[in-house]
């Protein structure tokens, strides 16, 4: 039986705020040429929700990923990691983020 939602993790740590946005991304656009791979995308991803992109090849997912990570150029939107715009953080802010985050991609 499939259901439809988000789970909450456990083992958030204690005192912090489940309702805090981790990460936020808004009108996200990507294209390679006139291919569109994002189209206004936008999503909230709260502290200790677990979250799987699911889709075809060539879909979007890792695109997505790889933006969300800044190494694809978006040509709109905003995105948000922690409460900080990553186009505007400083070198410390961007060293303060990736430090908090892991991703393996698969090839």
């Amino acid at each position: 039986m499939a259901t439809q939602g988000s789970t909450k993790a456990t083992g958030v740590a204690e005192g912090a705020d489940e309702d805090e946005i981790v990460l936020s991304a808004h009108d996200i656009t990507v294209s390679f040429g006139d291919k569109v791979i994002l189209d206004r995308l936008s999503l909230d991803i709260r502290r200790g929700e677990i979250l799987g992109f699911v889709g075809a090849s060539g879909a979007g997912k890792s695109v997505l990923l790889r933006t969300i990570l800044g190494l694809v150029h978006k040509q709109s939107g905003t995105i948000k990691l922690f409460g900080v715009d990553v186009e505007k953080a400083s070198e410390r802010e961007r060293l303060r983020i990736d430090m908090r985050l892991g991703v393996l991609f698969q090839h």
